[in-house]
Order: structure tokens, then sequence, then C-alpha cells
């Protein structure tokens, strides 16, 4: 039961810090893994819809405002203003920030259902192996 509880959390893990917690070496981390896998993926593609519902919005509420009070120039219009939200929602930082979460979610879901790899994330993974090389640990 501790497993499904703690699981999908110690999931997010490299292999080398869950084998040096005190777990039961038979601890079965395949359901654990698409548990973790499958909420990083839904969180990411939530966190994506809300993103967009409210950039877009909030963009082209602002792109119209300037239309209206003639800033934007003689030829602006409704396709344009939407066009340029719809760009820059796709150019900034944190779209591409939350599409990164949704990719590793759904290649973290795919090997742990179908490849039974147990895959951490990729941040602490490099983090693991970046303070093994500055110990002289090696890795």
């Amino acid at each position: 039961m501790l497993g499904f509880l703690l699981g999908p959390f110690l999931a997010l893990l490299p292999k080398r810090w869950r084998c040096s917690l005190p777990l039961p070496p038979s601890a079965d981390w395949r359901v654990a893994f698409i548990l973790s896998a499958l909420a990083e993926f839904l969180a990411a593609v939530a966190a994506m819809l809300y993103w967009y519902s409210y950039s877009v919005t909030t963009w082209v509420s602002r792109g119209l405002d300037l239309a209206l009070a003639g800033k934007a120039g003689p030829g602006a219009n409704e396709q344009e203003i939407g066009f340029m939200a719809i760009f820059i929602l796709a150019t900034h930082p944190l779209t591409w920030l939350i599409a990164y979460f949704a990719v590793e979610g759904s290649v973290r879901l795919v090997a742990a259902a179908f490849a039974e790899s147990h895959l951490g994330i990729l941040l602490l993974f490099t983090l693991d192996k970046i303070f093994l090389k500055t110990t002289g640990q090696g890795g």
C-alpha cells in the first residue's frame, strides 16, 4: 500500500537515488511509474489548456484595444491580431516548458507501460550526473 502512495512521487527520482532509499528490494515500480508519468502528462496538458486560454485571450484583447485606439495601423484586422497572439504563444518560453513536461511525461509513460523501463525525470537525472562529475565519483 505504501508503494501506491509514495511510489509515484519516488518514481520521479533517478535510479541511484531510489536505490539509496530504505525500500524493500522486491518493490514493483511499474505501476508507480505509470501513475507518475500519467500524472505528469495530464498536468502538463491541463497547464497548456489553461495557459492557452489565459494568454491568447489576454493578447487578443490587448491587440484589439490597440487596433480600436488606432495604434495598430490602418490595415490591422481581427485575423492578424489573432495570428499574432498564436505566434506569441508558440514562441513564449512557458509554452515550451509546458510542452517539454508533456513530452517527458508521455515518454516516461510509454517507457513504463511497454518497455518496462523505469525512468526518473530528466532534470533530476541531469543534476545527479553533474553532482557525480563535480565530486569526482564518476557515474
